[in-house]
């Protein structure tokens, strides 16, 4: 009924528990589509050793980025619904099971996300991530921390007619986002469904890369959407938000500033999940 698409490039550290989240699916009617970026590890070996027909393995030798990737997966993909998923992230058990009920019942969505869980390179659960709204304007898809993008299952069709753009190294996903943005019929679920490993690997290096692009994407596509001043306005959070980061990497803070990002809750229950997962590995 579905197809989860998962592009992989030297995802050998973490690759087995990702899969094994996927294969621990309450829902079962799913095909894996896991493509090889050209993986100089494992990564390969690891996808081959699945007896599974629901896994179907691509390998080119080319290393062609992940936009290209993903574009790939949904011109091949002939379900109804295309789920993303990340190598280095886990799945709820039932985050397929709920994705696929709520986007049965709801013809006017597009795509649908959900809320996170954040967690670090050894599997260690650290803050709740919540999204900035529900269903969120374009002026909220704009400022960011809206939608998670693996955690995303949207209608095929939608990514056939919108592919990603292949130019881009980082930030594809917001690119999209704010390109489609006078269409986009978006929601978010109100619970988390994916295990985001965030800590540990979001490197302040990489959020000055993806900052640099995202100025780029909202002079191109902000006046349009929302006007000249909301886009004025969007422009100096983001050189503010990119100062304040500066500073607290100076100081070796950078790993507290992705905390504040986080909501409090007791993480006693997802911890208790996440084990359940990778224990079956």
């Amino acid at each position: 009924m579905v197809t989860i698409g998962l592009p992989c490039y030297n995802a050998g550290a973490t690759l087995v528990w990702c899969v094994q989240s996927i294969l621990s699916q309450t829902f079962t009617d799913w095909l894996l589509i896991a493509i090889d970026d050209g993986s100089k590890d494992e990564t390969l070996s690891i996808l081959k050793s699945y007896n599974d027909d629901r896994i179907k393995v691509i390998a080119d030798g080319e290393n062609l980025g992940l936009a290209a990737r993903l574009n790939q997966i949904a011109r091949i993909t002939e379900t109804e619904l295309l789920f993303r998923m990340d190598s280095d992230d886990i799945m709820f058990p039932s985050r397929v099971e709920k994705q696929v009920a709520f986007m049965n019942s709801h013809v006017d969505c597009d795509l649908l996300g959900s809320e996170v869980i954040a967690i670090d390179n050894v599997n260690k659960i650290r803050t709740y991530r919540k999204p900035r709204a529900y269903k969120p304007s374009a002026y909220e898809v704009f400022k960011g921390e809206v939608i998670f993008h693996p955690t995303v299952c949207g209608r095929t069709q939608w990514f056939k007619m919108n592919p990603y753009d292949e130019s881009l190294k980082v930030s594809e996903d917001y690119e999209l986002w704010c390109r489609t943005i006078g269409e986009l019929r978006v929601q978010i679920l109100q619970e988390p469904l994916l295990f985001y490993r965030e800590h540990g690997s979001f490197t302040y290096s990489k959020f000055k890369t993806q900052s640099r692009v995202t100025v780029d994407i909202i002079k191109k596509y902000g006046p349009e959407a929302f006007g000249d001043v909301k886009t004025l306005k969007l422009l100096f959070e983001r050189h503010l938000k990119s100062l304040i980061c500066g500073l607290a990497s100076a100081f070796g803070a950078w790993q507290k500033i992705l905390n504040l990002h986080g909501k409090s809750f007791e993480e006693t229950s997802f911890q208790k999940v996440l084990d359940l997962v990778i224990a079956d590995k």
